[in-house]
């Protein structure tokens, strides 16, 4: 987990600056380094001083996320109108959009349609309200509305969205309908997806709509399968019947789940809520499951005789179309029950969710003393039922909750809409759970595989046999994987990395090789030797760098700390390859705490060895002067250090930046403008996550000797 110290200097502790660099630590940019800033202000680059530009440059879109969000002038980390000038005076959830506001959540009327969507209150053929307020607040309750009242057979209007930026390969839309238009119109959902291959996004059909329910809100699902960055279009079509109304959207949720498969709109639950019996069974339609199982749901809106102020609700298999070709008892399926709460923003939304999973090896004593498996065929251990509609089929036993829901919580949130509750089942199958996802779909957050995470599943989870159905390849973690004890340290270092709690966003891996997995590296390909993972090696080292402090000795036979910049922009892997001299070795090559990140490297590594005994015997007042470097533009620079302290100031240690002469001088700009020197004591904890260490200085060209007051940095 970790902690990350900012230094408010003075004159800097006013709200707006704290603000500021905490946003800065939690992994913000500046307002204006976002990709699209150009579209909102201009950068007068003339008037920014030497040295001062980089503040300004430009991050694209994969660098610097706007969250989805407007450009924000008043955004705190917005610079001033006069930042660095030479005068002083010169967002596992996508989108959620209910129409209330003018802008549309940032959505436009699309080019090649000879029609427009309008943005109404009401429409006079239905609906007569938005599904937001459902009409009751006043002044409010917009929606998305193309006419085809008028117009003539063919017309089309698109409403594309803003830009979505997927992290996963599957997203579900969410939307109401409304259509009070001809028999024939049409909606029509599209994605505009842009990629390396067609960078202007062209359109694929994803689903058609039309005829349904007419007159009324109605809920759709539209699953989308987009992996590069793409905008949602609707289009809406006017058929050939005439028509009174329209095409109307509201509500529309996107985010970056499945989509339920099945939904079942009880119609007027609030009169059933108030006349169904106690002990009364609602039956839903039946459905079937992707891979063919039958099954419906039992309700029992006011409960079972004992529990009449509690919701029961019940699963059970039906037989079906499939059920000679289906391996029964019906195995390891999981089944979804969900009461919807129609909070318009999917991300307000507490759906009451219960599952229930097939057990093939449940079984149950009927009234005969038979023993039978409960979730076998229907035909077998179900009995013939008739539902409202006449059809007659076998339902087996219901399994479910017989306290699915207090009635007081129903009613405290909005599970009730309109008069109307929404249920959403799934069934599927356990197969998946072995399925292996790509990074578009499932991130490992930058850690390294973990045996001992409590996600992990168990050797034999859903073994047919009670033989191991997983099989580590590092034989000691066998009995490892599955434990439910308590997260481990991974789990923990990704949950934070999750809800981007981790101390640096930078932060990309560290490893100390403590543990037998390496921290998840591998004996590349393409070598004739290995790599090994030791303790001690007889030619040195004589122990590892994380335990040991600091090494004395000279370059060679001691630990050496290096910087390597690497410039890569897609997804990699760092390979570290030894290679074998021509000369006599007593040893050979180590490695140890390596951690990479996604900073900037220093430019200069001052080691002060055998420091401990200079601490000692160092006298106050005497100075330690480092070597002199040379910054990249050329600029001459060396540090001194009192390792004692100054003589007023004993105990604490004072360093100084000194420019100094150099071989550019003639050529570099003088005084030095607007230069920021990093002097970092670095913290050698093994952890890159939990070091502390920086301290700055900045060359402002307009102080003078006789103003200037020396800033001492003490550590």
């Amino acid at each position: 987990m970790g902690k990350q110290e900012l230094s408010i200097g003075e004159n800097c502790d006013d709200l707006g600056i704290v603000e500021h660099e905490f946003l800065h630590a939690l992994g913000f940019w500046h307002e204006q380094s976002r990709f699209d800033r150009d579209d909102y202000v201009t950068i007068v680059w003339n008037q920014i001083k030497a040295g001062d530009k980089n503040n300004f440059i430009l991050h694209n879109d994969t660098v610097s996320s706007s969250f989805g969000l407007p450009y924000d002038y008043s955004s705190v980390m917005h610079y001033r109108k006069t930042a660095f000038s030479k005068t002083a005076s010169a967002s596992t959830f996508l989108d959620s959009c209910h129409f209330e506001e003018p802008n549309i959540c940032g959505m436009i009327q699309g080019d090649g349609g000879n029609a427009k969507w309008a943005r109404v209150q009401r429409v006079k053929g239905g609906p007569q309200t938005d599904y937001t307020n459902l009409g009751r607040c006043q002044g409010a309750g917009f929606f998305m509305h193309f006419s085809t009242a008028t117009g003539t057979r063919g017309d089309t209007a698109y409403l594309e969205s803003r830009l979505f930026y997927p992290k996963r390969r599957s997203q579900c839309l969410q939307f109401y309908h409304y259509n009070s238009g001809g028999a024939n119109d049409q909606l029509n959902i599209w994605v505009r997806e842009y990629t390396t291959e067609n960078p202007k996004g062209p359109l694929r059909l994803i689903q058609k709509i039309s005829g349904g329910h007419q007159g009324s809100w109605e809920l759709y699902h539209v699953t989308l399968d987009v992996s590069d960055k793409f905008r949602v279009v609707f289009e809406g079509v006017k058929g050939r019947k005439r028509s009174k109304g329209g095409l109307s959207l509201d509500d529309v949720n996107l985010s970056e789940t499945k989509c339920p498969q099945y939904t079942w709109r009880i119609r007027n639950f609030t009169s059933l809520l108030a006349t169904t019996p106690t002990g009364y069974e609602t039956y839903s339609p039946r459905y079937l499951s992707p891979d063919g199982y039958s099954f419906h749901i039992s309700l029992y809106i006011n409960g079972v005789t004992d529990r009449p102020n509690k919701m029961a609700i019940y699963f059970h298999l039906t037989s079906g179309p499939y059920d000679d070709k289906l391996q029964w008892p019906c195995p390891w399926r999981q089944a979804s029950m969900e009461l919807m709460d129609q909070h318009p923003d999917i991300q307000h939304r507490m759906n009451n969710i219960r599952m229930i999973t097939t057990d093939p090896t449940m079984n149950f004593t009927d009234s005969k003393g038979n023993v039978k498996y409960f979730w076998d065929n229907p035909q077998k251990v179900g009995s013939r039922f008739t539902d409202s509609n006449g059809n007659s089929f076998y339902r087996g036993p219901g399994y479910g909750y017989i306290s699915y829901i207090t009635h007081e919580r129903l009613k405290s949130q909005s599970f009730i809409k309109g008069n109307d509750a929404i249920f959403l089942f799934s069934l599927e199958g356990k197969e998946h759970n072995f399925n292996s996802c790509d990074e578009t779909e499932s991130s490992n957050l930058g850690v390294p595989y973990d045996y001992s995470s409590v996600m992990h599943y168990g050797k034999k989870s859903y073994s047919k046999s009670g033989e191991p159905t997983i099989v580590t390849k590092i034989p000691e973690f066998l009995d490892v994987i599955g434990q439910r004890m308590e997260f481990s340290d991974s789990d923990l270092l990704k949950l934070n990395r999750l809800c981007n709690c981790t101390t640096t966003t930078t932060f990309l891996d560290s490893c100390h090789f403590e543990e037998p997995n390496i921290c998840g590296m591998i004996q590349g390909d393409g070598g004739n030797a290995k790599w090994a993972r030791v303790q001690t090696v007889e030619g040195g080292p004589q122990t590892d760098y994380t335990n040991l402090g600091q090494c004395q000795g000279g370059l060679q036979g001691s630990w050496e700390l290096y910087h390597v910049t690497l410039d890569v922009f897609d997804k990699f892997r760092v390979v570290f390859e030894g290679v074998k001299g021509g000369g006599t070795s007593t040893g050979g090559l180590s490695l140890d705490d390596i951690n990479l990140s996604e900073t900037q490297c220093p430019q200069h590594t001052w080691r002060i060895r055998d420091f401990t005994s200079l601490l000692a015997t160092t006298p106050d007042g005497s100075k330690t002067y480092s070597p002199r470097f040379l910054s990249p533009d050329g600029y001459s620079f060396q540090i001194a250090l009192y390792i004692k302290g100054v003589t007023d100031n004993p105990d604490n240690m004072a360093v100084y930046l000194h420019l100094t002469s150099g071989p550019n001088d003639d050529s570099l700009q003088w005084p030095c403008p607007w230069r920021q020197a990093s002097m970092e004591l670095m913290d050698q904890n093994p952890n890159i996550q939990h070091r502390m260490n920086n301290r700055m200085v900045t060359t402002d060209p307009t102080k003078t000797s006789t103003d200037c007051k020396i800033q001492v940095y003490r550590y």
